[in-house]
């Protein structure tokens, strides 16, 4: 079982808001929901900066899906990645 956190990212920075979810998730892995909390970060290519940041806040593991469909806002992509990450996963916990 797993945790995942959808990093989310405007104009090649991860919002704060992002690491703070990754925060969140820790704490509720550490009392007792388990698993592992697994960080996503869909973005096109060269704009993985910041990605492995999530691991201070707490991610055990940071997912980078890059693609050039997303340079431009694409939220068809970003639910597809998404859904395959947490099937991959087996994370029944999803942050936004």
């Amino acid at each position: 079982m797993a945790i995942l956190v959808f990093l989310e990212q405007r104009e090649g920075e991860i919002k704060k808001t992002s690491y703070e979810a990754v925060a969140e998730a820790r704490r509720l892995a550490d009392a007792g929901w388990g698993g592992d909390v697994i960080a996503v970060l869909a973005c096109a290519p060269g704009q993985e900066a910041g990605a492995s940041q999530a691991g201070a806040y707490g991610a055990d593991q940071v997912w980078v899906g890059g693609d050039a469909s997303f340079a431009k806002y694409q939220p068809e992509g970003y639910a597809a990645l998404v859904a395959q990450a947490q099937a991959k996963a087996g994370a029944l916990t999803v942050f936004f």
